[in-house]
């Protein structure tokens, strides 16, 4: 028996190492870690639409899928409970699929298997049967990049379809941008032969709402909101004029409709409600209150504090119709802010506006340099957690940034308010020959610091691209760091955010950021 121990132990100390069948490894000789996590990838991809193991098929149109009952219930709650609770499919060798198609379930199923889809390679159609399947079998991750990619690609054409899937389906974020979608277009979107998708039920929530910009007379739908000489026409028209029935009822709708609502269903695109807005100010709960001439739709405000020298202004916007019932719409009690806020909102229609300073932030007079539902810009902004995430540059010079020199071997630059970022680049020395290693930190307050990015060990030139966490920032410290005794600090720099701008702009346009700092 001794024997036998002695020639085995002899025979595993001098056997080779295992080789890797791939011919590759990701882990160093030594390592401590194994990670193969590719591998099992890997394996469990070769599953997909293989019989081997099989032991569940899916069948929609006539057409049957191999599966996996226990690869289906770990990648989904509802295929658990289906293949593994009391349901009566549990026992099933077979189980029938009813929606989507057979091209969208084959996808679903690569997508349980491998996790990736390739959207290029798919027609709208089947984009959107994968997006009604992902809602089904409740694959959030999936149904949350689908959304995010059919929203990218919203037009005219498609835009009724995704609203009526949305609201059946119950997708909130994708029933709310498409409904405003529709809004801004609404003509575009009923002339389009994609309208006929609608339901009566989504066709009803789009004219409740009373927010679609378009000219009464082009779209007769809501001919309450109509004015007098469009009513005149309509009256005229055969339609109406052979129909006594129509004419009373729009006789009767109209004298028991409120002023208020037909003023609530028009927006005045771009136009600034401010300008002939009275300078008074009036204090009241502690805030600075401003009274629009009229009701108004508004998603955009734009104004300047008072002191521009102050760089720790804190508050928050309400938004009202009585001067009683106040909705917050801008909440920036906890981010410094200075000199023009330029703040966008999500529609509201409303009389009042308030301005209301918070922490050291005394209640100083605001100048309101505009109000107005803004069109013109609102491709260039999305609205996530309250704060404005931009896809323009806003350490432009224009944009009212600031540069304070904490140490010489670091630039500090203040936004003019809270923006949710999560890129920016940078070009070290107008991209000369010089190196150096440098950290980014950010703060909202200038006193609780994050670093984002640190490449204190590396040597650094020419064009940073640097991605991160989205986050709110006001406050962006980039410090230089030695890395050898002949590097040198970085004498200047142009700082870009986010780096969506154009990147073919050199670093002597009007957005560089430039200031020298010696050692």
């Amino acid at each position: 028996m001794m024997f036998v121990y002695f020639m085995a132990l002899i025979v595993l100390k001098s056997a080779p190492a295992i080789s890797n069948p791939t011919g590759s490894s990701s882990n160093p000789p030594g390592s401590e870690q194994i990670d193969h996590v590719h591998f099992l990838v890997n394996d469990i991809s070769n599953l997909y639409e293989n019989e081997k193991y099989s032991d569940v098929v899916l069948v929609v149109d006539k057409k049957r899928f191999h599966a996996h009952r226990i690869v289906l219930a770990s990648r989904s709650d509802y295929f658990s409970a289906l293949l593994f609770g009391d349901h009566k499919d549990s026992r099933l060798k077979e189980v029938p699929i009813k929606e989507g198609s057979a091209t969208s379930v084959k996808v679903l199923l690569k997508y349980i298997y491998s996790g990736r889809v390739d959207l290029s390679t798919l027609q709208s159609k089947v984009i959107v049967e994968l997006l009604i399947l992902s809602n089904v079998y409740r694959f959030s991750n999936l149904q949350f990049s689908l959304s995010e990619y059919l929203l990218s690609k919203i037009d005219e054409h498609n835009a009724s379809s995704l609203f009526v899937v949305a609201l059946y389906y119950q997708i909130k974020e994708l029933e709310i941008e498409s409904l405003n979608f529709i809004d801004i277009h609404a003509l575009d979107v009923l002339q389009s032969e994609d309208s006929l998708s609608l339901t009566p039920e989504a066709l009803l929530l789009i004219l409740n709402r009373d927010t679609a910009y378009a000219n009464e007379l082009d779209i007769f739908l809501r001919y309450q909101l109509m004015e007098d000489e469009e009513l005149s026409e309509v009256r005229r028209s055969e339609l109406v004029s052979s129909d006594s029935s129509i004419l009373d009822v729009i006789k009767l709708s109209i004298e028991s409709l409120p002023q208020e609502f037909k003023d609530q269903g028009r927006l005045e695109p771009n136009v600034n409600f401010a300008g002939d807005t009275p300078k008074e100010h009036f204090q009241i709960d502690g805030g600075t209150m401003i009274m629009l001439n009229h009701p108004s739709n508004i998603n955009y405000i734009e104004m300047e504090l008072s002191d521009k020298q102050a760089k720790s202004y804190t508050y928050y916007i309400q938004v009202s119709m009585d001067s009683h019932n106040w909705l917050r719409v801008i909440d920036h009690s906890n981010y410094h802010c200075r000199s023009i806020q330029r703040l966008w909102i999500i529609r509201r229609f409303v009389r009042y506006i308030r301005i209301v300073g918070t922490s050291n932030t005394s209640n100083k007079s605001f100048n309101f340099l505009k109000v107005m539902y803004n069109t013109e810009k609102l491709h260039l902004v999305e609205i996530k957690n309250g704060l404005v995430a931009p896809k323009y540059n806003v350490t432009l010079p224009s944009m009212d940034w600031a540069i304070v020199i904490r140490q010489p071997d670091c630039l500090q630059i203040q936004l003019a308010q809270p923006y949710m970022l999560s890129s920016m680049r940078m070009l070290l020395n107008d991209g000369e020959g010089r190196a150096c290693g440098y950290t980014i930190h950010v703060s909202v307050n200038d006193k609780d610091w994050e670093i984002i990015v640190d490449k204190s060990k590396k040597s650094a030139r020419s064009w940073q691209l640097l991605k991160f966490d989205p986050r709110p920032i006001v406050y962006i410290r980039v410090t230089a760091v030695l890395t050898s005794k002949k590097d040198e600090l970085f004498e200047r720099i142009t700082l870009v955010a986010p780096i969506e701008v154009d990147f073919n702009a050199g670093p002597k346009q009007s957005w560089s950021i430039s200031r020298f700092l010696r050692r």
